[in-house]
């Protein structure tokens, strides 16, 4: 919160894009400090610790994974609960609306600025919060804990999850993690993967992935699944396949382009195939422009005709 006030003073003059670049700014700048003062960050080998020597609360003994789990489990938990309840407040509310119309909220009496110095200030105590959390797991610190790669995985999962719901950054955030961890273990394109899906996100649902889930809960809800669920589902059904197909394009050109023997067969989706080789290229793009196409010139005038067909009532 410290760094926060510090760094909102002249931050939060301005919103929007102009906003994004000045923190992306000081996010470098704290990146190129962490190398050059080396005596107070500890260079590019970091800070070490160990958590075993540290007070420990009712006595619980850190030195078990198990423990550190369940500690920033709990943290966790308490973040999410008092941030949930700053929604709540008349903060939460201003903040809400300088976001979507700063001069209305202007007009009715209430600074911008402010607003958003203050907000500035709390995200920055979660985020030492959650430094120090990461702190207590791995044991270490460094240059990589501060740098644009860090800093950019946090606001891409913040978009993908949906920036205009609660939930949103939560499933952001998980949806990022599989990635680095999980996804990581099977395919080198996992970064690829997860640029492309923010992409898609931009392109075709600003809202992100929760804000999806809303809006088609809601069209449910109201009766507009009603008659076109089929074409939903084909929809649906079809662009898994046209994905199928551009995983396996992304894996061959990753074996290909980046094996030591692009020769050497590999299994792509539990099939061994030889990246060298005509046939899986035509097969992998064949599924993709398939998939893709029944998806897009047959799927989306499918469902507008069973949507245009109960808006006339069924006359049309």
């Amino acid at each position: 919160m410290f760094f926060g006030i510090i760094f909102g003073t002249f931050s939060v003059r301005r919103a929007g894009v102009v906003f994004a670049m000045i923190t992306l700014g000081l996010g470098a700048l704290v990146h190129s400090s962490s190398l050059m003062f080396t005596d107070f960050f500890g260079g590019e080998a970091g800070l070490f610790g160990d958590r075993t020597y540290a007070p420990s609360l009712l006595g619980v003994d850190y030195a078990s994974s198990r423990n550190v789990y369940f500690l920033v489990v709990a943290w966790a938990l308490i973040a999410a609960i008092l941030i949930y309840l700053l929604r709540k407040t008349p903060l939460g509310w201003m903040a809400n609306a300088v976001r979507d119309n700063p001069e209305r909220a202007q007009f009715v009496g209430y600074d911008p600025t402010i607003v958003r110095f203050i907000q500035f200030a709390l995200s920055a105590a979660f985020a030492g919060l959650a430094g120090g959390l990461f702190v207590i797991t791995d044991e270490i610190v460094n240059d990589e804990a501060v740098n644009a790669l860090t800093s950019g995985a946090v606001l891409l999962g913040t978009y993908i999850g949906g920036i205009g719901y609660f939930i949103g950054p939560i499933v952001g955030g998980t949806l990022v993690t599989f990635l680095e961890s999980s996804l990581s273990a099977y395919t080198e394109a996992w970064v690829l993967y997860f640029g492309l899906m923010f992409i898609a996100i931009v392109m075709f649902a600003p809202m992100g992935l929760v804000g999806i889930v809303h809006t088609q809960y809601l069209n449910w809800k109201a009766g507009g699944w009603k008659g076109n669920t089929g074409a939903r589902l084909y929809i649906l059904l079809t662009g898994l396949v046209g994905i199928f197909g551009l995983v396996c394009v992304i894996e061959l050109a990753y074996h290909y382009f980046r094996s030591w023997d692009p020769s050497a067969p590999f299994a792509l989706m539990g099939v061994t195939v030889d990246a060298t080789n005509a046939l899986p290229w035509l097969v992998s793009f064949g599924i993709a422009i398939i998939g893709f196409g029944l998806m897009l010139f047959h799927g989306n005038p499918m469902l507008k005709r069973k949507l245009g067909a109960k808006s006339d009532g069924g006359k049309a």
